[in-house]
């Protein structure tokens, strides 16, 4: 049987984001909210434990709080495949659980029409992704990989209340977070996201397949000059920190375009001493951001910063910095990534292999589990916003190409 001739799910994916949405709605929050063992949260995994049984699966929830649904194999050893299921403060209603449902939705119509797999497969709604309530990013997932300690579970939120009595509260079995390790089984995991940008849009694609999630290092940047009067100070008597920096940014910016067609550079943080608008600051402080999928491009770049910086010092001005930060580029399983992309060559949908410059649950999973990710467009590149949206023609396409990848993958022997 053509089992992906059943895929085509698009308006079904709509409707049912279209629900988890209204009944994710958090008093005083505008926009949607569905954060950690919060009430939204807990309605919004129950409409998916729903859908999931729905579906033919078993449904559990493991000791962190992450919700799986199994369809049973002839062998134990599993293709997981899912996203997350919270979201940003003020957010929408595609980022994380498009890939929830979506999965929900291939997984359904295959066993519908018959299908039965020689591997398992489980469909996982991961918990806490964006690290929006407690400042701990990617929880849920390194808990999959046996990668939490209990020790963090100890963070705060902003009220106070440490993440580990929260879940004793609602029976979660924080001390043996060890027991979430899915490691031992699972084979293979996959996960469809909506791109969160907009390069597929631009281009009228439906579907990227993605090569690496992009690598960032981080510098911390102060640029002392000579704080004075803004009015009595003629410009050649002048150190003004404020130029000095915006010569920096230009060149730095210079610099990693010219070292990489994939490399971005951001100036997003920046605060003025004293501040003041009639005053010639005396120092400016700000944090360079530079992301790149290329690892090779991204220490060319960390060094050509590097180097701009230690030669910014002199007549007059100091410049102080350190790196803070260095994440490598995270690299999908090529053999996955080339069985996406013959997938997505026998559905004749459009697509482009690409990076992503956003973080994922991927980028955690596939340092342990061989990985594979799909993205779909956001119109507009519209992200982390009420605003998001995605056409359900793509959601359909996404959905098809999820489909025939899990047949493909979990129909081996």
């Amino acid at each position: 049987m053509k089992y992906h001739e059943t895929l085509d799910r698009g308006s079904e994916i709509e409707n049912r984001l279209n629900e988890l949405g209204k009944i994710s709605d958090t008093p005083g929050v505008p926009g949607i909210w569905r954060a950690i063992l919060t009430d939204s949260d807990f309605r919004g995994k129950s409409l998916i434990r729903s859908w999931m049984e729905e579906a033919g699966l078993n449904v559990r929830e493991d000791v962190f709080g992450n919700l799986i649904g199994r369809l049973e194999g002839e062998v134990p050893e599993t293709i997981m495949v899912g996203s997350h299921v919270d979201t940003v403060k003020d957010g929408g209603k595609y980022d994380g659980a498009c890939g929830v449902v979506t999965a929900i939705e291939a997984v359904g119509a295959l066993v519908k029409n018959g299908w039965k797999p020689y591997y398992s497969v489980e469909v996982v709604g991961i918990e806490e992704e964006e690290g929006s309530r407690f400042d701990l990013s990617y929880p849920g997932s390194y808990a999959l990989v046996g990668k939490l300690s209990p020790e963090e579970l100890a963070i705060c939120d902003e009220e106070g209340t440490a993440l580990k009595d929260l879940m004793e509260e609602r029976g979660y079995d924080w001390k043996n977070i060890a027991k979430a390790d899915v490691r031992s089984y699972v084979k293979e995991f996959m996960e469809l996201h909506v791109e969160q940008g907009a390069v597929l849009d631009r281009e009228g694609l439906s579907i990227g397949l993605v090569e690496n999630i992009t690598g960032m290092v981080d510098f911390d940047v102060t640029v002392h000059g000579e704080q004075n009067h803004a009015g009595t100070t003629p410009m050649y008597l002048r150190k003004d920190p404020m130029v000095k920096t915006a010569e920096l940014i230009l060149k730095l910016t210079e610099a990693v375009k010219s070292i990489s067609s994939t490399g971005v550079i951001t100036f997003g943080e920046m605060q003025l001493h004293p501040g003041v608008a009639n005053v010639i600051p005396g120092s400016v402080h700000f944090i360079v951001d530079m992301r790149d999928g290329n690892r090779e491009a991204l220490l060319k770049e960390e060094s050509a910063v590097a180097e701009i910086l230690s030669a910014a010092s002199g007549d007059g001005f100091d410049v102080e910095f350190k790196m803070y930060n260095h994440e490598d580029p995270v690299p999908m399983d090529s053999v996955l990534v080339d069985d996406l992309e013959r997938c997505v060559q026998e559905a004749s949908i459009p697509y482009k292999r690409m990076n992503s410059g956003a973080g994922h649950d991927s980028m955690i999973i596939a340092w342990e589990i061989p990985t594979c990710m799909i993205f779909i467009p956001s119109v507009n590149g519209i992200s982390h916003s009420p605003k998001e949206y995605t056409k359900p023609e793509d959601l359909g396409r996404g959905c098809e190409v999820l489909g025939r990848m899990l047949v493909k993958r979990a129909s081996e022997k």
